[in-house]
């Protein structure tokens, strides 16, 4: 069963004691950019992964980014690739249209972008990237603080120091965060991986990637398919 907290845990109470039930809750997934990746091309090559990982599905996956944390000190800074990634998307919209939205979801839209006008004008350091009548929009934002997106192709760009505070940034969001992916880390890559793993990050790739985890990929720390087996053992040569 794949569902939301409150839907789960009405199923668990519901089903059965002697009954297998196997369950997906909320997750959410981030990106992280470090320096690395905003060289020689300005971050172009990255903002375009990423956005087709923000894109695909219109972030209705457990696998799709909210928020992307922008290391700073690389030839271009976390507010102007806020600027490059939202020009990725917005050539995306043409490739892969954003799906019919309910007016429900519109409105979301429209009303998160909104509020990011509402902070920008405020001196709060908030800048927003959007055209209408496309949907896809990115918001900078100095606030870290894991922010859930809207969904429909909005997504966060917030900017860190280093990538030895994204553990820190993201403590908040453990319990549901899933994905996670990395690019422009070099070597630092690895011990992030270990830090996110020891927070509860069962998931960690590229952006590439993110959208699409191999049918044999451990969901949520655990396989796919061996809950779905039930294991008979025979003992013994028997007469």
């Amino acid at each position: 069963a794949y569902g939301g907290d409150n839907a789960i845990r009405s199923l668990r109470v519901r089903t059965p004691i002697t009954t297998r039930l196997l369950t997906y809750t909320h997750r959410v997934a981030v990106g992280v950019v470090g320096r690395g990746a905003l060289g020689a091309d300005h971050g172009i090559g990255v903002a375009g992964r990423a956005a087709r990982a923000v894109s695909m599905f219109d972030q209705r996956g457990c696998v799709s980014p909210h928020v992307l944390y922008v290391e700073e000190g690389g030839k271009v800074e976390p507010a102007e690739w806020a600027r490059v990634l939202w020009n990725a998307l917005a050539d995306l919209e043409v490739e892969l249209p954003v799906g019919q939205l309910r007016s429900g979801e519109a409105s979301a839209v429209h009303q998160m972008r909104g509020m990011a006008e509402v902070r920008e004008a405020s001196g709060a350091g908030t800048r927003d990237f959007y055209e209408t009548p496309g949907f896809a929009t990115v918001i900078f934002e100095p606030e870290l603080d894991f922010t859930v997106s809207c969904l429909s192709r909005v997504v966060y760009v917030k900017p860190i120091r280093n990538w030895e505070v994204v553990p820190e940034v993201l403590d908040g969001v453990k319990q549901h965060l899933q994905t996670v992916a990395l690019e422009g880390l070099g070597p630092r890559r690895k011990t992030l991986a270990e830090m996110l793993g020891q927070m509860g990050v069962t998931r960690i790739t590229s952006f590439e990637k993110a959208p699409w985890p191999p049918p044999w990929w451990h969901h949520d720390g655990s396989s796919v398919l061996a809950g779905m087996v039930r294991w008979i053992d025979l003992e013994g040569e028997g007469d």
